[in-house]
């Protein structure tokens, strides 16, 4: 049996809680997140959350040391930290969610049909600062409202990203030199000109010789009737 735990695991700061053994697997000690691959289909399927297993929908978290680390509010994974077992189970494997609905908002007596996936649970706590674990049960009037802050935050980043980008385009001057330099038809037309100037090599022939030879030998008050005899001929 291992012994009782008495120094506070990293977990601890986060979750709360005693650190100790756990009595259910009284044979784990303390071990890091990154050790802590137990089978959690089961568990997930218990708490209504996706969990891969013959299911269209990936499983909502990847390993049981993801799943007790969104459980306590760190939802970027730290593979390093050391957890014990009391809090490895009690927010992992032995975690159970609540029969009544568990936003710290909640008014009125409405039935739990919804549960807090893992995404949820992590924008519910940067939007509001308010951390409702995976798996956890509501009713439909606060998951109503969890849904629409969660997706006016969302509307509002890209509102705020289209801005940027409208702010950037009045920056740039459309009239600027590099925009005129760039322009690919300034460069064929700067082409096109430098070849209309350029001399046309033109290439002599036998026949051309000839010409010459002839109109060179008769005299010049002849070279208009005689010469174009000889070049019909």
């Amino acid at each position: 049996m291992a012994a009782q735990t008495t120094k506070q695991c990293a977990i601890q700061k986060f979750a709360g809680g005693t650190c100790g053994i756990s009595c259910t697997f009284l044979n784990d000690s303390t071990v890091r997140l990154a050790e802590c691959k137990k089978n959690i289909t089961n568990h997930l399927k218990a708490c209504k959350l996706p969990s891969g297993h013959q299911s269209r929908w990936a499983a909502d978290v990847p390993t049981e040391g993801h799943l007790i680390s969104f459980r306590c509010g760190l939802f970027r994974f730290q593979p390093e930290l050391i957890i014990c077992p009391s809090h490895r189970y009690n927010l992992g494997l032995l975690w159970k969610p609540s029969r009544t609905c568990g936003h710290p908002d909640h008014k009125g007596k409405k039935k739990v049909t919804k549960v807090v996936s893992a995404e949820l649970s992590r924008k519910l706590f940067q939007n509001e600062g308010i951390l409702v674990p995976l798996g956890t049960g509501v009713c439909s009037s606060c998951f109503a409202i969890i849904s629409q802050n969660c997706q006016e935050n969302i509307v509002n980043e890209k509102h705020d990203d289209h801005e940027t980008e409208q702010i950037e385009h009045q920056n740039i001057d459309p009239c600027s030199s590099s925009v005129l330099l760039d322009d690919p038809s300034v460069h064929e037309e700067e082409d096109g000109n430098m070849y209309s100037l350029r001399p046309r090599n033109q290439k002599v022939t036998s026949f051309d010789n000839l010409l010459v030879t002839i109109l060179n030998v008769i005299p010049p008050q002849e070279n208009g009737e005689r010469g174009k005899k000889c070049i019909l001929k």
